[in-house]
C-alpha cells in the first residue's frame, strides 16, 4: 500500500494538461515504490491488473476503430476477434466518428480514461491505483503544448506544401 504517495498525487482531469510530467512522476515513484513495483510500473507490465486490462481494452478499441474505417472505405475488414468484449465502446465509436478529428481523439481518450477509472476502482492507495494514475498521466500528456492556433498553422503549412507538389 502506498498511502502517502497516492494521497500526495495531484488530480488529473481528462483532456487537460497535467500538473506534472511523466518524468517527474516516475522520479517520485522511484523513491516511493519498491524496486519490483517500480520496474513493473515503468515497463507497463501486462501481467498487472491495470496494464493487462488496458491492453485488452485497447485491442478491442482499435479493432472496432479499424472496422469503422474499413466500413467507411467500403473495404473488407479481416481482423481477428479481440480477446475481450467491451460493449460500451461500440456506440461511443459510432458517435465519435461524426466529430472533427481533434474532438474524435478526445472522445476516444475519454473512453480510455473511463476504463482506467474502472480498472482502478477499489484500489485507492495500492499499486493498481499508482499504475492507473501513471497511465492517465501518459494519456493527459498528449495535450501538453497543443493549441488550436498552432495546429491550424501546421495544417495550413502542410496543405500549402502538398499544393506545391
Amino acid at each position: 500500500m502506498y498511502y502517502f504517495f497516492s494521497a500526495s498525487l495531484p488530480d488529473l482531469r481528462p483532456g487537460e494538461v497535467p500538473p506534472l510530467t511523466l518524468a517527474e512522476f516516475d522520479a517520485d515513484a522511484e523513491l516511493q515504490l519498491t524496486p519490483r513495483h517500480y520496474a513493473r510500473m515503468t515497463a507497463e507490465d501486462p501481467a498487472t491488473r491495470v496494464y493487462g486490462g488496458m491492453r485488452r481494452f485497447e485491442e478491442y478499441l482499435r479493432t472496432r476503430i479499424a472496422e469503422k474505417r474499413a466500413e467507411k472505405l467500403k473495404v473488407p475488414a479481416d481482423l481477428p476477434e479481440p480477446e475481450a468484449f467491451f460493449g460500451e465502446v461500440d456506440p461511443e465509436i459510432a458517435a465519435a466518428a461524426q466529430l472533427d478529428p481533434a474532438e474524435r481523439e478526445r472522445a476516444i481518450d475519454g473512453l480510455r480514461w473511463r476504463m482506467l477509472d474502472e480498472l482502478a476502482s477499489g484500489s485507492d492507495f495500492d499499486f493498481d491505483h499508482i499504475c492507473a494514475y501513471r497511465a492517465k498521466l501518459r494519456l493527459a500528456e498528449k495535450y501538453r503544448g497543443r493549441d488550436a492556433k498552432n495546429g491550424r498553422e501546421h495544417f495550413d503549412s502542410a496543405v500549402r506544401e502538398m499544393a506545391e507538389l
